[in-house]
């Protein structure tokens, strides 16, 4: 039975409308399954513009690739004939008007470019038993890369003007190599190859041929690339660190690993990147199991749940376990969650940012704040409730920014190290970006008791004339920052002393 739905589970399977929230807010929308079979889908990418979505779902044939927009809902693309019935699409070009994947055909499984309402097969390279995936294509359509059998052994290829050609695979070890991902003018190609010190990631250019990115751990090589943004720039996958599997990002030269999600097992791979590499999506590990992340520079690695929720997203009932696909822009995100009613269902997210910014010092000083981590609660107005905690380092100029949780009024305390609280009432949470007036800390409170009192001045006097590395130094107690605790400290705590926090 196809489903078409919004992230509320409705009762019996009845249709409900799609549709982005209305003015600012970001989505979440369900995407159903194919009709026939057991209820599955998966969304694996979408187009640059976020329009497209590709993937596959159970139907009643068995596994079946489809092409999802908002006017059709899931279309079955078929398959290329073979026995048993089997198709999944993988990748679609930026316009959308281009899927592959592969699929059973007669001599074996093969990849496929399907357009219009045809499916065609690419191909295979010579030797070996016919076989042939399809796992990318470029933005413009004209390149197609995947892996192959071949004589030499499993085989990234790369597929241009109806010709399909190997890349070949990095020196040592068993010969192997697959392409995961492709530039938007398919002139620079991503993926991993076995080599004799394990598997690495791999870039391939015309010029350079296959030219190993190697891997977080030197001393022990396991990296696979996923993808590669539509620039060319930017890779990203997972690699092997401190004995687990870690997703990273790769650009000029240098690979830099993204984290993992709080909570449960260190895991986590990046599977798809937006078209400049500023947003990268995939699945970690937390308490709850498997779930999708959403990375940016500015935010680092958030559960999606989250970044949606900020957004003003319903997700009521949704697990969302991974992300695998993301739009030109980073503000579309596909994959697969787990429903209310507990089946696997296709995704497609709209991300919005909702953040509150402002900037923050510190009273009667020049301090600077760039790098500091800052304590931000957030109650909703006129209570004592919490609604959301960040701890959120500074930048430059003191400012600051983070995700707002909520999109009611609201009320702010700020807790800067060795300063008293401050608060800020009745803010509007409903703008998409909040603007919070300048916060300026009280200094004093070096015991954090939101007081200045008696046992401040004891604190500073047990740290006096101490500086950053010696023993003793306490950072609360330096309250101009100046990496010295000094007698100007003492001035600032005797200028506040018996004031206590708003």
């Amino acid at each position: 039975m196809t489903i078409y739905r919004t992230c509320v589970a409705i009762a019996g399977g009845a249709l409900a409308c799609f549709g982005v929230a209305a003015g600012w807010k970001g989505s979440l929308v369900g995407l159903g399954d194919l009709p026939g079979g057991g209820f599955l889908s998966e969304a694996l990418a979408v187009s640059a513009d976020g329009a497209v979505v590709v993937g596959f779902g159970t139907s009643g044939n068995g596994s079946s690739g489809f092409r999802w927009t908002t006017t059709t809902g899931l279309k079955d693309l078929g398959s290329l004939g073979g026995t048993p019935y089997n198709s999944i699409a993988t990748a679609v070009s930026a316009d959308g008007s281009k899927v592959v994947g592969y699929s059973k055909a007669s001599l074996g499984t093969s990849a496929f470019l399907h357009s219009g309402t045809t499916m065609v097969s690419l191909g295979d390279l010579d030797g070996g038993t016919y076989f042939s995936q399809a796992f990318a294509i470029s933005g413009d359509g004209s390149t197609v890369v995947g892996s192959s059998s071949s004589a030499s052994g499993t085989q990234a290829f790369r597929h241009v003007n109806s010709s399909i050609m190997g890349l070949g695979d990095l020196p040592g070890g068993q010969f192997y190599s697959i392409a995961t991902g492709v530039s938007n003018d398919g002139t620079v190609i991503g993926g991993y190859s076995r080599t004799g010190q394990g598997t690495e990631g791999f870039k391939w250019t015309q010029a350079g041929g296959l030219e190993s990115i190697g891997s977080l751990d030197s001393a022990n090589r396991e990296c696979y690339v996923n993808t590669v943004s539509g620039d060319g720039l930017v890779f990203a996958g997972s690699s092997r660190k401190d004995g687990h599997l870690e997703a990273f990002r790769y650009t000029d030269g240098v690979m830099v690993a993204l984290g993992d999600l709080p909570g449960g097992l260190t895991q986590s791979s990046a599977n798809a990147v937006s078209n400049h590499g500023s947003v990268i999506v995939g699945s970690g590990r937390t308490d709850a199991g498997a779930e999708a992340f959403y990375w940016t520079s500015e935010f680092g690695m958030e559960r999606l749940a989250d970044v949606l929720k900020s957004s003003g997203a319903d997700l009521s009932g949704w697990s969302l376990r991974d992300a695998l696909g993301v739009s030109a822009d980073g503000r579309v995100v596909v994959g697969w969650g787990q429903s209310l009613a507990g089946t696997q269902e296709a995704f497609r997210a709209v991300v919005v940012d909702h953040v509150a910014s402002g900037s923050a010092s510190i009273g009667g000083t020049q301090a600077s704040l760039e790098e500091e981590p800052v304590m931000f609660t957030v109650y909703k107005a006129n209570t004592t409730t919490v609604l959301q905690t960040a701890t959120v380092k500074m930048r430059a100029t003191n400012a600051y920014r983070f995700r707002l949780m909520t999109d009611q009024a609201f009320d702010l305390k700020v807790k800067v190290s060795g300063c008293l609280t401050v608060t800020k009432t009745n803010l509007v949470g409903s703008n998409q970006l909040v603007e919070v007036p300048s916060i300026v800390a009280v200094p004093g409170d070096a015991d954090g008791d939101d007081s200045v009192t008696v046992f401040d001045y004891l604190a500073l006097s047990q740290a006096f004339d101490t500086s950053v590395g010696d023993a003793g130094f306490q950072s609360s107690c330096d309250f101009d920052r100046d990496g010295s605790i000094t007698v100007f400290d003492y001035t600032l705590l005797s200028d506040n002393f018996d004031r206590t926090a708003e």
